[in-house]
């Protein structure tokens, strides 16, 4: 319903902030919303109805809600029992607490059981005459109130079953909590050209490491499959994770949260989107889009030249016992990343906060 990003609130946790971020479907409705509350409206719906009010996108209609709306979670006990208690707490985009308060509708209205027994609801008949009042007006809500800035905990996938990665990439990737990246590199482009010839081997035994460059040229299109689990706002999180790959550089990746719903982020070979069903669709921009772009190359283990254009060695480190080369390597488009490869294997086993394990052969 929304026609542009609106922050909600923030949920505010032990671990960190999370912000509830809404962004609009492709062909979001533009009609006039009204939401009715009253006194037994709690939780999430409070959020949603304080949401759509303070943005200016619905008039909410009925009587102040209950006012508790602590996230929460629920834990059997030994016992049987069933204990629920709050991970954290939640304050509106304009910045007011709902926790004791609940949420003010724009137009009260109380409720009566004499009312309905005689068949009428005062709270419809407002909410559809105010619908009514406003229905030439046009739907495009007022200036949204400043974007809540915070720190986000996002989920970490974690493959547990070894992505299936042709003939070439079996390998299972981990990432940190803070894998993503900056948006302020979006404009960083490499300032000159040119491979270390000390990198040189590096690349090519990680090339034959992972099958060689003749075993991709035999592939066009790869389907991998597997597990994940994470932490979220301070809940753990798992799933289920498919993604499908085409040669040139097409990919798409459908996570699985049960509860949830499937969450898609992919790339088409011309632009990048995420889709949550809990905050719609948006466009991936910035240095986002260029590390999805490289990420996107269905060869790119064996294009890492031409992915970064430069690159240099840095050194060697010691990673439990295995000696490992750390390459600096620079895309013509984002930020630089920096690579470590096995000196044994040849591997590939980190990029960044990204890694790399369980690599195996596959059909």
């Amino acid at each position: 319903m929304e026609t542009r990003d609106v922050s909600f609130g923030v949920m505010r946790t032990r671990a960190g902030r999370f912000e509830l971020q809404v962004n609009p479907q492709k062909n979001p409705y533009r009609g006039q919303v009204a939401v009715l509350i009253d006194s037994t409206t709690q939780s999430a719906g409070e959020i949603f109805a304080g949401g759509l009010g303070e943005s200016g996108r619905a008039v909410v209609v009925g009587e102040r809600s209950a006012g508790a709306t602590l996230p929460s979670a629920a834990k059997e006990l030994p016992t049987g029992a069933i204990l629920q208690y709050a991970f954290a707490d939640f304050v509106t985009a304009n910045g007011n607490l709902l926790e004791g308060r609940g949420v003010n509708p724009n137009v009260p209205v109380k409720l009566s059981r004499r009312s309905l027994l005689a068949g009428r609801d005062p709270q419809l008949e407002a909410a559809l005459n105010t619908i009514e009042t406003r229905r030439d007006r046009v739907a495009t809500p007022p200036t949204p109130p400043g974007v809540v800035t915070v720190e986000t905990g996002g989920v970490a996938p974690k493959d547990e079953g070894g992505a299936t990665k042709g003939d070439a990439d079996g390998a299972t990737a981990k990432s940190g909590a803070d894998g993503a990246r900056p948006t302020d590199g979006a404009g960083v482009k490499a300032s000159g050209e040119g491979i270390d010839p000390r990198v040189r081997p590096v690349l090519e035994k990680f090339a034959q490491a992972v099958g060689g460059r003749a075993a991709f040229e035999k592939l066009s299109m790869r389907v991998s499959k597997g597990t994940f689990e994470g932490t979220s706002a301070g809940l753990r999180l798992s799933g289920t994770v498919e993604i499908i790959e085409k040669a040139p550089d097409k990919s798409v990746t459908f996570i699985n949260v049960p509860g949830a719903g499937v969450m898609r982020r992919g790339f088409t070979g011309e632009y990048g989107y995420q889709q949550i069903p809990l905050m719609g669709f948006r466009r991936i921009e910035g240095a986002e889009l260029a590390e999805l772009k490289l990420t996107s190359d269905f060869k790119w283990m064996v294009n890492l030249e031409r992915l970064y254009p430069k690159m240099s060695l840095k050194g060697e480190e010691k990673n439990v016992g295995d000696d490992l080369y750390v390459v600096e390597a620079t895309p013509t488009t984002g930020l630089p990343a920096t690579l470590y490869f096995d000196a044994k294997s040849g591997l590939l086993v980190r990029r960044d906060r990204t890694y790399f394990e369980d690599y195996r052969e596959v059909d």
